[in-house]
Formats: C-alpha cells, sequence, structure tokens
C-alpha cells in the first residue's frame, strides 16, 4: 500500500495509534493494579487526590529548588552573577521564542524519572511529570497566554520502534491542565542522529532543517506553548520554534520537564 502524501509532496508515514490515558484508563489501573506510585511503585494513600500519581517521598525529590535561571533560554546563571532580563548567551543571537518553563534541572530523581518515562510502558510516569510541571509552574504558564499546545515530534521510525512519543503524553496533559488545544502541527522530517555527545554547534548544525509544520494544521497568528521533556543546548526546541514561527505563529514559548546544568559563561571583564 502507497502512503499517501500531504500537499507539500511530502510521504506521510504509518503511525502507531497515541496510546492515551483517559480518566477510565485511569480507574481501571487502579482496580487492576491498585493505586501506586507512578515512579516507585508504593501504594498510594486512598487521602491523596488524583489524578498526581506520585507518593509524597518522589514528588518532593523530583520538585528540588531551582538555581538561578534565565527567564529566556533557561541557562543557569553563574555564581556570584545577578539574574537579569536576559544573559549573555541570548543576547549573542537572536532566539526565536519568547521565554522557556522547567520543572528542574536534569539531574538526580527526575534525570531519573524522565529516562524512565521514555518508554510505552511508563507513560502514566510521563503524565504525572507533566502534572507536576503544571502544579508547580501554573502561575508562570497562565501568565504566557498560549493559544494551543504543541509537543516536539519524533521521527516516524523512532516513534514507530519505540511504540510511543513521551512528549505527546506530557503535553496532552499540560493541555489539558491549562485548557488549551493540543495539535501535532510539526513533523520531523529528518531522521537526525542522537544529540546526546555532540558539541552545541554540532547540535545546531545535526537539528537544522529537522522541522517541517504539517499542512492541514494552522498556526498563524497562535501564542504556542511547545514541548519537550528536556533542554541541554536548546538546538532541539530553537529549530522546532523557528518553524513555527516561518509558518506565521505570533509567539512560542517553551515548556520542558527539566533543562541540563549548562552555566551561562561568565564574562571575559569579569574573570
Amino acid at each position: 500500500m502507497i502512503a499517501p502524501k500531504d500537499k507539500q509532496g511530502e510521504e506521510e508515514r504509518p503511525r502507531k495509534p497515541t496510546k492515551r490515558l483517559s480518566a477510565i484508563g485511569l480507574q481501571l489501573a487502579d482496580l487492576v493494579f491498585g493505586r501506586r506510585c507512578a515512579m516507585c511503585s508504593v501504594d498510594l494513600p486512598e487521602t491523596q487526590v488524583l489524578p498526581l500519581r506520585l507518593c509524597h517521598g518522589c514528588e518532593s525529590q523530583l520538585c528540588l529548588p531551582l538555581p538561578p535561571l534565565c527567564p529566556k533560554c533557561g541557562s543557569r546563571y553563574p555564581q556570584g552573577q545577578t539574574p537579569a532580563e536576559d544573559c549573555s548567551r541570548c543576547r549573542k543571537r537572536k532566539l526565536p521564542f519568547r521565554e522557556m518553563v522547567c520543572l528542574g534541572m536534569y539531574d538526580g530523581k527526575l534525570r531519573e524519572a524522565i529516562l524512565k518515562a521514555k518508554h510505552a510502558r511508563n507513560q502514566p510516569l510521563a503524565a504525572a511529570l507533566a502534572e507536576l510541571l503544571y502544579n508547580k509552574r501554573r502561575e508562570k504558564l497562565l501568565s504566557l497566554e498560549c493559544d494551543l499546545v504543541v509537543p516536539i515530534p519524533m521521527h516516524w521510525r523512532r516513534r514507530w520502534l519505540r511504540g510511543v512519543n513521551h512528549t505527546e503524553t506530557q503535553a496532552a496533559e499540560l493541555g489539558a491542565r491549562l485548557g488549551l488545544p493540543v495539535k501535532h502541527a510539526l513533523r520531523r522530517v529528518i531522521a537526525t542522529e542522537p544529540q546526546g555527545g555532540l558539541s552545541a554547534s554540532a547540535r545546531r548544525k545535526n537539528i537544522r532543517g529537522a522541522f517541517r509544520k504539517r499542512f492541514r494544521f494552522k498556526v498563524k497568528d497562535a501564542r504556542i506553548l511547545l514541548v519537550d521533556d528536556i533542554v541541554t543546548t536548546g538546538a532541539t526546541c530553537t529549530e522546532a520554534a523557528r518553524s513555527l514561527r516561518r509558518a506565521g505563529a505570533a509567539s512560542v514559548d517553551i515548556a520542558v520537564i527539566s533543562r541540563a546544568d549548562r552555566p551561562i559563561p561568565v564574562p571575559r571583564n569579569r574573570l
């Protein structure tokens, strides 16, 4: 069977059905497996308010205090540098997004949870991390006044092999909590090599041109909340945001579960 093509002439690859977490599904899971923490599987107390499926111990370890971060790119300020509206890294280049909101740093228990949430069987944990992001950063997320939520897409081959895109699960959870529609407005048209281990410049080169807006989704004049699980150099989110802005989006903001520890360089005149 020949795969259909969209109006841009690009071949659309088959996708496995998205695994959605519904209230009924969670209730059935409660009946079969009991109310358990999505991270450590300990039984949850009957008095705990759902849908957050994390025990108090895991929740506290996943929400450690954040160091001072640049509100625009999310980079960590070096010790002794006073936080400002933007950092030296932001001032060097014009970014296609306004702000970045994150739950915590990519370390310890949160790093463990993010790696675990990538697997199809652990999508309740992926949803719980997005719920936690909303609970802890609700005021900031609402202040962005976005119109819709867009997840960072996987290339179709990787998604087919993995069986799920955990970022879609997290975008769906954030969209539900914020009362916003979720649109899969981007697709990954290049099967890039993994970004891990690459330098910042190599990451930007590797991801360049990897995203394209899907024709059937309208984003013109929309204020978009772009969702990913982790940001290191920001190359992936920057390229995805640039694609959305080129398609006519009024603005793009970034919501991520974690920010890898990449301190902002101290200016030479301060050394």
